[in-house]
C-alpha cells in the first residue's frame, strides 16, 4: 500500500528509540532503483515500513546568464518559479512511479514517500534518524567506487545515523548465502555483530564471523585469536540461539579475506571504524574496499550503534 505524497518529514519517535522504518536515498538511476528493490524485499521480510526519500534543488537561474548568450540568446533568464515547479514534478513524478511499482511487487508493503527541496545528503540523514536502515545505491565498481550521488552516499554511509545498506545492480540477491560479518575483537565492531546476528534471524540463515590478524604470533596466538573472537561472540550467541554460526580466523588482510567471502554470502556486514578507531576521509578500508569490489549487498554499521 503506497500512503500520502508528502513534501513534510513523517513523524519519528521520540529520544533514541529505533522504528521499524527502512529509508531509502532515491534518484533517477538505475543503481538507485536496484537499491529501492533490495530495500522493498528487506522491509516486507521484516515488516516493516519503506519510506523514499528524494531531494531536489535548484539552480539559481542566475547562472545561466553567462552561458545562454553564446547560444544566441542574449539577456534570457529562466524562471526561477518555473524552474522549481518543474524540478518539483520531477520528483513527484519519481517517487510516484517507484512507489506504485514496489506497492505492486509487494502489496502489504507500506511504502511512503518524501519529496523535500534539501541537500539530498542533510534530507536523507534527517530522515534516517531513527530508522532501522538506510539504503543507497552504488555507481558500479572499480579501484575507486562512486555510489549514490558520488560523496553523497559516502558521505551518508560514513556519519548517518542508521547502518547504511550500500546496493549495486549487479550484486547477487535474494539467494541462500550466509549473512558475513567482520569482526575485530574489539568494541568498533560490537554494532555490526549485532546487526549481523539480527539479520541472519531474520533471513533464517546462517552467520559467518571472520577475524582476521596481520601481527605475528607466537605459538598458540592463533588459538588466541580463535579464544578471543568466540568470547565477543558468546553473548550474541545466546541472544540468537538458533542461528548457526561459523567462526573464520585467518592471517591476513581484512578486506581481500571478507571480499573472497562475498561471492557466497547474501549481506556482508562491517564497521566503518578499524580496531584502532582510526578513519579515513571517507570511510575505512576495509569499508570502502567493500563498497567498491563486494559481489553482495554491504551493511556499514558506525561502532555507536551497538545495541
Amino acid at each position: 500500500m503506497v500512503t500520502n505524497l508528502t513534501t513534510q518529514p513523517y513523524d519519528t519517535p521520540t529520544g533514541g528509540a529505533r522504528s521499524d522504518l527502512i529509508v531509502v536515498g532515491l534518484d533517477a538511476s538505475a543503481w538507485s532503483g536496484a537499491a529501492a528493490d533490495w530495500a522493498a524485499a528487506e522491509a516486507d521480510l521484516r515488516r516493516s515500513g519503506l519510506v523514499l526519500v528524494h531531494a531536489y534543488a535548484v539552480t539559481d537561474p542566475a547562472v545561466y546568464a553567462g552561458a545562454v548568450p553564446a547560444l544566441g540568446y542574449p539577456g534570457y533568464l529562466p524562471d526561477p518559479e518555473g524552474l522549481e515547479r518543474e524540478v518539483h514534478d520531477e520528483g513527484q513524478r519519481l517517487l510516484s512511479g517507484v512507489a506504485e511499482s514496489l506497492g505492486r511487487a509487494h502489496p502489504t508493503l507500506r511504502v511512503t514517500t518524501l519529496l523535500v527541496q534539501d541537500d539530498a545528503i542533510a534530507a536523507v540523514r534527517r530522515e534516517s534518524e531513527h530508522a532501522l536502515l538506510t539504503v543507497v545505491g552504488s555507481h558500479g565498481t572499480g579501484r575507486v567506487a562512486s555510489v549514490f550521488l558520488g560523496s553523497v552516499a559516502l558521505s551518508i554511509a560514513t556519519h548517518n545515523p542508521a547502518p547504511v545498506a550500500v546496493i549495486h545492480p549487479d550484486h547477487h540477491i535474494g539467494g541462500p548465502g550466509p549473512v558475513v560479518v567482520g569482526v575485530d575483537n574489539s568494541p568498533n565492531s560490537e554494532a555490526a555483530v549485532a546487526f549481523a546476528f539480527d539479520a541472519a534471524a531474520v533471513h533464517e540463515t546462517d552467520l559467518v564471523a571472520v577475524h582476521s590478524f596481520t601481527d605475528t604470533v607466537a605459538d598458540g596466538g592463533e588459538q588466541e585469536e580463535h579464544a578471543a573472537l568466540s568470547e565477543q561472540l558468546a553473548g550474541w550467541r545466546d541472544k540468537y540461539p538458533d542461528v548457526p554460526v561459523q567462526h573464520i580466523v585467518v592471517h591476513g588482510r581484512p578486506a581481500p579475506i571478507l571480499l573472497a567471502h562475498t561471492h557466497d554470502a547474501q549481506l556482508v556486514v562491517v564497521g566503518s571504524r578499524g580496531r584502532h578507531g582510526l578513519t579515513s576521509l571517507v570511510l575505512g578500508s576495509t569499508s570502502r574496499a567493500l563498497i567498491a569490489h563486494s559481489k553482495c549487498p554491504v551493511v556499514v554499521v558506525r561502532p555507536d550503534m551497538a545495541g
